[in-house]
């Protein structure tokens, strides 16, 4: 069935398009951009003052399954994402158990594909247990389809700056480029780094408060809870 969508502000960046316009959708799929459409049987609604964009991403959200479903749930979870325009969100380790395993990895990949109504990507955990002490298997998560990992608002700074061999940055960094072979990393932030990790502001280098990241382009991190911080 053929759907018209009129007079809707189109919004599309990739392809440089910011324009008032007709919208036609065919099968699920947009066939058709441009002026006065018209199709013998579409359905047609007035667009008027609404925005239509490319699906959104949300990359740092909880559907706390598994062990706190009584919360939210990937099937709970990905419906409201889908519902609020986002078709793809990225989920935080902070599951019970952990997911700081490949097997952890796994079981949200299989009920994503079970029940999920968007795509659903994964974190796993810098930290066995998100306790902050040692390095999880970085490496082996993102084997499994692991693209981030963090441990989420909590402070990894003893792991991070571990000083055993194998440990800290250096060692994130050899986990997961055993499996993946492109992160690119220094010996701490203020050199640069590729891999997301949370840590308390007065525990970087060169950090020098809230908002100080944003000043220096070099320094490919991203600094997450930073409003939270309190000093």
């Amino acid at each position: 069935m053929a759907l018209i969508l009129k007079g809707v502000r189109a919004v599309d960046p990739q392809v440089d398009l910011d324009s008032v316009c007709d919208v036609l959708i065919e099968d699920g799929k947009i066939a058709q951009i441009g002026e006065n459409l018209s199709v013998p049987g579409a359905e047609v609604r007035d667009m008027t003052g609404k925005v239509l964009v490319p699906g959104l991403v949300d990359i740092h959200v909880h559907l706390r399954e598994p062990g706190y479903e009584f919360k939210e749930d990937i099937h709970s979870g990905t419906r409201a994402a889908a519902h609020g325009g986002f078709t793809a969100v990225c989920a935080m380790p902070n599951t019970l158990p952990v997911t700081d395993t490949a097997l952890a990895v796994e079981y949200t990949k299989a009920r994503a594909k079970e029940v999920g109504a968007c795509r659903v990507y994964i974190s796993g955990a810098c930290t066995k247990g998100l306790k902050g002490e040692s390095l999880a298997e970085m490496g082996d998560m993102a084997a499994h389809g692991a693209v981030a990992f963090t441990d989420d608002g909590r402070g990894a700074s003893a792991a991070i700056d571990g000083h055993k061999p194998g440990y800290g940055l250096q060692g994130m960094r050899e986990r997961i480029a055993m499996a993946s072979g492109s992160v690119q990393a220094g010996p701490r932030l203020s050199g640069g780094f590729e891999v997301t990790a949370s840590v308390p502001y007065r525990d970087v280098p060169g950090y020098g408060g809230p908002g100080a990241l944003a000043a220096r382009p070099a320094n490919r991190a991203a600094v997450i809870h930073d409003s939270d911080t309190v000093d």
